[in-house]
């Protein structure tokens, strides 16, 4: 029987990486013992309890992800000499030696960073290239790094699982690989939306904190996730609709500091709350009782809010960037995120037309209905069955 080392190393505070994983783990985790046998290389032991529930063996490991001074100096190697390179990682590395130990033939990275190649075959993942198609500053400082990366690692890598068809092709312009296959395997909902709920004191501390009718957007405060725009549309939106307010959750980043600064310029700061990182239970009661949630991000293909949101019953206005009208299809509306007009255009519209909100609600969970975590899980294992 196939043995499957995945590779765990995010926290909850990382968001969609985060989701992702733990989307992965627990996919292969329907089909454990029975096509194939997985065992989670875990950092820290975060993990080590949701793979105890899973009945997923759990190896406790350091993370094998690289700086970007560490990626410059092992990756040219890597590239260079690449056989030497990949079989001395086996051999000399800690990971290696456990990859050998644990007799496994197939390694599975579901994270996108920088890592070098080692001598098995491997599925890794390319959720985005935006450090390639994007100039924010925490997505091009790396652009070399994380290039060398890829090239560095084609050799050892057996299939890249992308978002979308848009991802497919990127990653074919972007690398041309030659024997590596690119599948587009898109994102589902993460597994733990809607478990749990929020207890009596949460409730009553949140119940205070936001107003009974909110905006919902749930992101890292980045600078391409676009804050500053919304927060400007909110004030466009509010000349018509005073009692229009804004909820953000997510850890603070690169662009908190024009955050606050947008806010307190259009004096919002009653209007506009900004919660931080939250529970999961927290983000979900936000889902369920937001008017709409608005991402005005400029990531992309696709992401994981919308579907989080129209899993939930959230309308969703999202960019009319990359893949993102084509991921929410006739549940969402677009806007051009340069344009805080059009942003607040969305809104007005949520918070004045009930029977919209209602319509596309309908829509939302009738889209998320065609691709479920069964249909994930069965893709994922149809694509891993056909590794030798």
């Amino acid at each position: 029987m196939k043995r499957i080392a995945l590779y765990l190393d995010y926290d909850t505070a990382d968001g969609g990486t985060y989701q992702y994983e733990a989307t992965v783990l627990s996919a292969l985790a329907r089909y454990n013992q029975k096509k194939f046998e997985v065992i989670a290389f875990a950092v820290g032991r975060k993990w080590k309890k949701k793979c105890d529930e899973l009945g997923i063996e759990c190896i406790s490991v350091k993370s094998i992800g690289l700086t970007s001074e560490e990626m410059k100096r092992y990756g040219i190697i890597q590239l260079l000499f690449p056989k030497i390179s990949s079989k001395c990682l086996m051999k000399y590395t800690e990971f290696g030696k456990k990859l050998k130990k644990y007799k496994i033939n197939l390694l599975f990275i579901p994270i996108q960073d920088m890592y070098l190649g080692y001598d098995i075959r491997t599925i890794r993942v390319c959720h985005d290239l935006n450090y390639r198609y994007e100039s924010f500053p925490e997505l091009s400082k790396q652009k070399f790094e994380r290039n060398l990366s890829v090239y560095a690692t084609l050799r050892e890598t057996t299939v890249v699982l992308t978002d979308s068809k848009l991802g497919n092709k990127q990653f074919r312009e972007s690398y041309h690989p030659k024997k590596t296959k690119v599948i587009s395997l898109p994102f589902i909902a993460p597994i733990r939306i809607g478990e749990g709920e929020l207890n009596k004191k949460e409730l009553e501390l949140i119940e205070k904190k936001v107003p009974k009718r909110f905006l919902f957007y749930p992101a890292q405060m980045w600078k391409h996730k676009n804050h500053v725009n919304l927060i400007k549309a909110i004030n466009i939106a509010r000349e018509g609709n005073k009692d229009i307010a804004l909820v953000l959750a997510g850890a603070s980043r690169n662009a908190s500091k024009d955050i606050t600064d947008t806010i307190k310029k259009y004096g919002l700061q009653d209007k506009v709350i900004c919660l931080g990182v939250v529970s999961d239970q927290l983000i979900d009661y936000l889902y369920k009782n937001a008017v709409a949630m608005i991402m005005p991000s400029y990531h992309g293909p696709t992401n994981l809010p919308p579907l989080e949101a129209m899993s939930l019953g959230c309308p969703v206005a999202v960019s009319n960037r990359y893949a993102m009208p084509e991921q929410v299809g006739d549940a969402g509306l677009l806007f051009d995120p340069d344009s805080p007009e059009e942003i607040a255009n969305c809104i007005e519209q949520f918070w004045n037309n009930e029977a919209l909100r209602q319509r596309l609600i309908a829509n939302g969970k009738a889209r998320m209905s065609k691709w479920t975590e069964k249909e994930f899980a069965e893709k994922l294992c149809k694509i891993i069955s056909k590794i030798d």
